[in-house]
């Protein structure tokens, strides 16, 4: 289990991680917001990004990072718990992995802990190949305070979830950390929210902007 602070609030987090029956088939993403993504290759070192952690196992294990065989259609889901309360707006999204084809897309589904599906947004990835993607969702996204991520990719093509090669613990939903072998190992991903500081000044923002319309 890790302990992450998240603001004043100390934020406990676990992930566990199964395969694709552990939600729901038929999520209806037709609604959801297009991103893009920028991407880091996996070899270099990761920055902070400025923002605080709602989850974080973007780490790669003892062993590096580990990958799912390419896989059509859903490459895997991942459960976290957080001592947070209701949604929580993120910022950026990031996940370790990529896909075979360039410009293919992918989704990014959230549900919560009883498996029922919040949200979710889609992210066209320009390049073919393994890296460290980044999307700026800009505090506009909503995702449980604790619940599960799936990454499915677009029709017909193929991408990679990796994995850190450690043991994984046991999240909300009681779905054990597994690969495509049966090997125990975490999702390595991360999950960030809007730092205070900038929240007080999209409010400020906002506020200034009113005064001049008046």
């Amino acid at each position: 289990m890790k302990t992450i602070a998240l603001g004043s609030l100390a934020v406990a987090l676990v992930a566990s991680a199964g395969m694709a029956d552990i939600v729901p088939s038929d999520v209806d993403r037709t609604g959801y917001q297009m991103y893009t993504a920028t991407a880091q290759e996996i070899g270099d070192a990761v920055a902070a990004r400025g923002f605080p952690a709602m989850y974080d196992n973007i780490a790669a294990g003892p062993g590096g990072y580990l990958a799912f065989p390419a896989a059509e259609g859903v490459l895997g889901v991942s459960d976290y718990v957080s001592a947070a309360t209701g949604n929580q707006a993120l910022e950026q999204f990031r996940f370790v992995g990529g896909v075979t084809t360039a410009s293919t897309v992918i989704f990014v589904d959230f549900f919560d802990a009883g498996a029922n599906h919040v949200s979710g947004f889609g992210v066209t990835l320009p390049s073919a190949g393994n890296f460290i993607w980044t999307i700026t969702l800009g505090g506009a996204f909503t995702a449980a305070d604790t619940g599960l991520v799936q990454i499915v990719t677009d029709a017909g093509t193929a991408g990679q979830w990796f994995l850190s090669d450690g043991a994984a613990a046991v999240g909300s939903t009681g779905a054990a950390d597994v690969d495509n072998n049966g090997q125990a190992l975490d999702h390595n991903y991360a999950m960030t929210v809007p730092a205070p500081g900038a929240m007080a000044l999209l409010g400020l923002g906002g506020l200034v902007a009113g005064r001049r319309r008046r």
